[in-house]
């Protein structure tokens, strides 16, 4: 009884593939709760690119993730970058159902600050998610984009 149950674990792991290109085979927490929190970007490139500098100079340090309660019963995301200072960038955030694609929805009359930042609509894959770092890959304006997230505290 017990080799059919660690085979039938190992199928299911093994025939479910991995959620995240990069990210842990299995997780205790969901995808809604390891990426809640407060985040740092350490890595953003452009085509392979570093331009974290950039992105510095243009948003700051810290963004926020998180579910936002607007008295209705569904779960409204959002992204806030620049997070806790005046000139914040927040957009919403939808999933799709095997939560590795965030579609992001830039709020309006914002300005735009670099890459998919700050600017209309755009699709991240989520390419690794644990409860430390969260990275996504973007294609927007003919580049692909990877940003790295850190996670932090206030």
């Amino acid at each position: 009884m017990k080799k059919f149950i660690i085979i039938s674990i190992v199928l299911t792991i093994v025939l479910s593939g991995c959620r995240y290109k990069e990210g842990p085979m299995i997780s205790l927490r969901s995808a809604y709760k390891r990426i809640e929190g407060y985040w740092q970007i350490i890595e953003f490139t452009s085509n392979g690119v570093d331009s974290l500098k950039y992105y510095n100079d243009s948003c700051g340090a810290l963004a926020f993730i998180g579910n936002f309660v607007d008295g209705t019963s569904d779960k409204r995301y959002k992204i806030v970058f620049n997070y806790m200072q005046p000139n914040a960038i927040a957009s919403n955030i939808k999933f799709n159902d095997k939560k590795d694609i965030m579609f992001i929805d830039f709020l309006t009359n914002q300005k735009h600050i670099i890459g998919p930042i700050g600017y209309g609509k755009s699709e991240w894959k989520i390419l690794k998610l644990t409860n430390k770092q969260l990275k996504t890959s973007i294609y927007f304006n003919n580049l692909n984009y990877i940003i790295l997230f850190k996670k932090t505290t206030l």
